[in-house]
């Protein structure tokens, strides 16, 4: 995604699925009206760290690229209230996680996760957790 994205100030919702996206410019951090965005099936191994300035995110789908880890940064997205990130690479989840007081809704399913951070439990919002793994023994959905 290149840097002339940042000419779209106002953009309040972005769309980017299917694209085979391997990275995206930081210049997508101007981008601070953004409430929604989606990343669906590209070929992401992290997250930009653009993406971790956008504060006003309120959903973000990962879904479907080959992200390996997310960094404590996620603690930026503190109006998030949804989060995709199954189908992905996975191995853990961050502590950080439990700043996001408005989440609400958390799909991390099919990836590497053999546990969920137990800091989860503070998200008193939360009323959707799908956290399942192929690699986790006894995990549910």
């Amino acid at each position: 995604m290149p840097a002339s994205i940042s000419n779209f100030p106002s953009l309040n919702r972005l769309n980017c699925n299917h694209n085979e996206i391997v990275e995206i410019d930081a210049a997508i951090a101007s981008l601070q009206d953004i409430e929604f965005l989606s990343l669906y099936n590209n070929r992401l191994t992290t997250v930009p760290r653009g993406v971790y300035l956008l504060r006003g995110l309120k959903i973000i789908d990962l879904y479907f690229n080959q992200i390996d880890s997310l960094t404590d940064d996620i603690a930026n997205w503190r109006s998030l209230e949804i989060l995709f990130v199954a189908h992905n690479k996975l191995f853990s989840l961050p502590d950080t996680l439990s700043s996001m007081e408005k989440l609400n809704e958390l799909y991390a399913y099919d990836n590497r996760l053999t546990h969920l951070p137990r800091q989860l439990a503070r998200l008193k919002d939360l009323k959707v957790l799908r956290g399942q793994s192929k690699y986790a023994k006894g995990t549910s959905s």
